[in-house]
């Protein structure tokens, strides 16, 4: 299986690639903010005629964000066919994993809710990634 690696709060995750729906801009991006309690539910945009909600993780897990011409936003199609766009820092490659190759989760905390987490996975000789479970962590459940 092939997975999008990318950085997010000096960290590196990656995403199943066939999850992924396209890549955008995120300077280019005209975002609606939607005002609820979730900070990190930073709005809604306009994708090809289809309305998605856009989450910042870096919201999400560490409370902060900052934006520069490397931000971009992944467009994921969860489990539950819903489209929404994730914002990260930049995007670093796409790798080939194995299943073989995925690794659980220490019992210690790495950050976040483990909950969240696939696995851990090694992609080369020095780079450990954290592959992100997309269907708990952008569920409805989760969202609402």
């Amino acid at each position: 299986m092939e997975i999008m690696v990318f950085n997010l709060l000096n960290s590196t995750y990656g995403i199943e690639l066939n999850r992924i729906k396209g890549i955008l801009v995120y300077s280019g991006l005209i975002i609606t903010p939607l005002y609820n309690e979730k900070e990190w539910i930073i709005g809604v945009t306009n994708l090809r005629g289809e309305v998605i909600a856009v989450v910042d993780l870096r919201k999400r897990f560490a409370n902060k964000a900052t934006y520069d011409e490397n931000t971009v936003v992944i467009v994921i199609k969860t489990n539950e066919n819903k489209i929404i766009g994730i914002v990260v820092d930049n995007i670093q490659k796409i790798a080939e994993i194995t299943n073989e190759n995925i690794m659980n989760t220490p019992d210690i905390s790495i950050g976040m809710d483990s909950k969240y987490i696939q696995g851990l996975v090694q992609i080369d000789s020095n780079e450990m990634v954290t592959l992100l479970n997309i269907d708990i962590l952008l569920s409805i459940e989760e969202l609402q």
